[in-house]
């Protein structure tokens, strides 16, 4: 299946002569500490000098410090809007190894798979200086759909655990990649795509959409990004707000000590909201109330926090059901929400 979906992207290179590739991920898909020279436009360097003739479009849908768990959302509005034909997805150092990022991760994977569109879907697989990554249950899930898996687990922090390698030949940070780390990841990718091209013959045929039941959970597939021009809510303190930065576009924040509501009705099995944190006693704390009842308290301000958006879910069910959501700051807590 994998294969006939990667031919689809050599096809698009070759006859049709333009190809959309989306980079899906954290601070290593957006190219930390070298933006210009990382994995991610190493990759669309290659295409565009190994395919000189045909347009290709680079959709950076990075997003620096968040995981599988926002991803579920973003990938309605950061991704298949620009209907990608091959999406890389890279969320293995961001991830946590608790259910909820399993369930968001195969989530998002089945996402793209089941649209209209047959998009070739590529696991990239890093790791951090402490031996951190989410292969082992990522792999999984890339088992389970036949999808190409790139991994520097079993590549690269092989060779260092042996002693051929040092940690600063792939990074001069704990996560990182710098550039020859980025050439490394690159040259992955194009040994790849090179077996796919030598099997061109063998790989053509139709895509089977049947997916095989999930691994863990496909609960957060197909999410939708709700905000102030989509969502009907009554605000009380709580002000529309656009701040500039494209992860709170269109949202809403609270900025004083009077106390402020947000309440609306929403449908749904599963309901997130998306909130800045940040390491400061000035971000402050919000109780969640769902059909009336007090759910649970959400603070804004944490100890890892340096105004990076987290996914925090309010509603987790099994079926859908109308339900009215309110979120409230207490009157007396001066804070920004």
């Amino acid at each position: 299946n994998y294969r006939e979906r990667l031919t689809n992207s050599y096809v698009k290179l070759t006859q049709d002569k333009n190809l959309k590739v989306a980079y899906f991920g954290g601070s290593i898909t957006v190219g930390a500490n070298h933006t210009n020279h990382c994995w991610r436009t190493l990759i669309d360097e290659w295409l565009k000098a190994e395919f000189p003739n045909a347009s290709i479009q680079m959709i950076n849908a990075g997003a620096g410090g968040t995981g599988s768990t926002y991803g579920a959302y973003r990938v309605d509005t950061e991704v298949l809007p620009y209907k990608p034909d091959l999406v890389f997805v890279e969320f293995a150092v961001n991830d946590g190894g608790e259910t909820i990022y399993k369930n968001a991760y195969e989530s998002l994977v089945r996402t793209l798979l089941t649209q209209d569109k047959d998009i070739a879907v590529v696991l990239l697989f890093t790791i951090v200086e402490s031996g951190h990554t989410c292969q082992p249950h990522m792999s999984q899930i890339g088992e389970n759909y036949n999808l190409p898996m790139i991994s520097l687990p079993d590549s690269v922090w092989v060779e260092m655990q042996e002693g051929r390698m040092n940690w600063s030949d792939y990074s001069a940070d704990q996560s990182h990649p710098n550039v020859e780390g980025s050439i490394m990841i690159r040259d992955f990718v194009i040994n790849y795509f090179e077996e796919v091209i030598a099997a061109y013959e063998t790989s053509t045929g139709a895509v089977d959409k049947n997916l095989p039941s999930p691994v863990f959970s496909g609960d957060y597939a197909d999410m939708v990004f709700a905000d102030n021009t989509t969502l009907e809510v009554e605000a009380t303190g709580f002000t529309p707000s656009d701040n500039g930065h494209h992860w709170f576009k269109d949202g809403w924040q609270f900025r004083a000590d009077t106390g402020a509501s947000l309440k609306f009705n929403v449908n749904c099995k599963k309901l997130a909201m998306i909130i800045k944190v940040n390491n400061a006693k000035t971000f402050g704390e919000a109780e969640i109330y769902v059909d009336g009842e007090l759910t649970g308290k959400i603070n804004s301000n944490r100890s890892d926090g340096w105004n990076n958006p987290v996914a925090e879910y309010l509603i987790d069910n099994a079926e859908c059901a109308e339900h009215t959501v309110e979120i409230v700051i207490p009157e007396g807590q001066k804070c920004y929400f």
